[in-house]
């Protein structure tokens, strides 16, 4: 059975001590039971500083990008070498570096590659645009991210897969329960068992992202293939971000 796992993706927000206060109020409020894991995915600048707040606690600590390579001459780039002792995990092939930055599957594949090669974690985001669901077409969007994604992975125990509907991301649309566990449980961990295997397929968390709120998040928490959330705009409000996570332990 898979882990429940909840993430906090505060995208390019917050100043330094916002994002302390943050973190800080985060770890004050939250009470979790031990087979739930909370990760924090601060702005890279604010790693180290969210880091040493959450220490002692059981929150994890992300990245919400690296570089696929270990070093070079590439200006303004995180490698997973730097990251060393500082986080667990790494958000990998988001909608918005898909779009904004041309990160293509092949890119996608490297980072991965990289991340496991260096022991961390990967959240491999994926997800279909407006047009492709109205045709009918996200199975085959969905699994051919996927596929490419982890096309000659060796150490898929650190593997999460979230959904993210790029039409659902940050504006309120938000997808039926049923139809995310649909997607969840016959495309993506079908996918993962044709590839890994049976154990695999029931180990590897899997998450929703897309307009996540306090008002939503226990009708996902109760669909059976729904492991957890990727939270956006409220993972930056602290009573939210927590109302969310107690969304997901309340039967635990």
């Amino acid at each position: 059975m898979a882990r429940t796992l909840i993430a906090g993706n505060w995208k390019m927000n917050t100043t330094l001590s916002d994002a302390i206060s943050l973190s800080i109020s985060i770890r004050d409020q939250l009470t979790l039971p031990p087979d739930t894991e909370v990760v924090l995915f601060p702005p890279t600048p604010f790693a180290v500083p969210v880091r040493d707040a959450v220490r002692g606690t059981t929150i994890k600590l992300g990245v919400q990008n690296i570089h696929n390579e270990e070093s070079g001459a590439y200006t303004g780039e995180t490698s997973v070498t730097m990251l060393d002792g500082i986080c667990e995990y790494a958000l990998i092939g988001h909608s918005e570096r898909r779009t904004l930055f041309n990160e293509s599957n092949d890119f996608i594949n490297q980072k991965i590659q990289a991340c496991f090669a260096h022991g961390i974690k990967a959240i491999l985001c994926v997800g279909e645009t407006e047009t492709e669901r109205n045709e009918g077409i996200t199975s085959q969007v969905i699994t051919r991210q996927v596929e490419s994604a982890l096309r000659d992975i060796e150490g898929i125990e650190r593997l999460v897969i979230a959904y993210e509907p790029i039409w659902a991301i940050g504006t309120g649309l938000v997808p039926e329960a049923e139809e995310v566990n649909h997607t969840l449980g016959q495309t993506i961990r079908s996918q993962i068992k044709s590839l890994y295997g049976t154990q695999a397929s029931e180990e590897t968390p899997l998450l929703y992202g897309g307009s996540v709120n306090p008002g939503n998040a226990y009708t996902f928490a109760q669909a059976d293939h729904i492991d957890g959330v990727l939270v956006g705009g409220a993972s930056l409000d602290s009573a939210q971000f927590v109302e969310i996570c107690t969304q997901f332990t309340l039967d635990s």
